[in-house]
């Protein structure tokens, strides 16, 4: 599948794949950080923003689209970035292609088969996203409507303003970037692990955890441990699974410490 793409700088190449809801535009202020040095790619993966939709959506589909693209552009010694469901296709992508990966740094996620409900965390379970992903913005005639549903299901600013991002209109309809079926059957399946916890990866990786996000706990780590032989791992205090957000400049100098 090709996918939409921003593209920023020139160097080194750097991928960054986006979370669960976001699109590439949620990284744009840490691409544009690091153009100086690198050439920054930030993609839309697959059923998000401006990328293609299809009902297959796992780690390893999504990681063959991060590998075509890669084609494409001709990259090789990646430092490869994933945040939360992004990560998880990162470390499908690295566990695979190892030879086109230089650095690997997974933010606040491990190769884990998380339930939905441990995946998606304390913020927003799962539950609620099924019931988000089931609104249809056609019915409504403003965005102000859609965000009166959303809030009636979470009402969490940071959550809310991610989701209403993924409005669109077109034809005097609105409807969602996002291919709202196949996210409910991805959640709803995330019991599988995104690689293969028997096949250990020697690529050199950072781990980035959350303090006060549950998903690198003790069990998380013996995974890491098990399967990533060259990696650190690195807590940034005080922050939830939106550290990107909360504390963006700490976690940007961390990255750059890494590669």
């Amino acid at each position: 599948m090709k996918l939409f793409y921003r593209t920023y700088g020139q160097g080194e190449p750097m991928v960054i794949l986006h979370g669960l809801f976001e699109m590439s535009d949620t990284w744009v202020g840490f691409a544009r950080h690091w153009s100086e040095k690198f050439c920054v790619v930030l993609p839309d993966l697959r059923n998000h923003g401006r990328s293609p939709h299809s009902p297959e959506h796992n780690s390893q589909v999504m990681a063959d689209d991060v590998f075509e693209l890669t084609q494409e552009l001709n990259f090789q010694n990646i430092n490869l970035i994933g945040y939360s469901m992004g990560a998880r296709v990162a470390m499908n992508f690295t566990q695979r292609f190892p030879e086109l990966v230089e650095k690997l740094i997974v933010i606040d996620m491990a190769p884990d088969a998380y339930a939905p409900e441990d995946f998606l965390g304390e913020h927003i379970l799962a539950g609620s996203v099924s019931k988000i992903l089931d609104i249809n913005p056609a019915q409504y005639s403003s965005r102000e409507e859609i965000l009166s549903q959303v809030q009636k299901i979470i009402n969490e600013p940071r959550l809310t303003g991610l989701i209403m991002k993924n409005i669109k209109k077109a034809e005097g309809k609105y409807s969602w970037k996002f291919n709202a079926s196949a996210l409910k059957n991805y959640i709803s399946n995330l019991r599988s692990y995104p690689i293969d916890i028997d096949k250990q990866i020697s690529v050199p990786t950072l781990f980035i955890r959350a303090e006060n996000s549950p998903y690198i706990a003790e069990k998380q780590i013996n995974l890491i441990n098990r399967v990533f032989t060259n990696h650190e791992l690195v807590t940034i205090s005080g922050t939830t699974h939106f550290l990107q957000v909360e504390r963006p400049v700490e976690l940007m100098q961390i990255i750059e410490q890494f590669i």
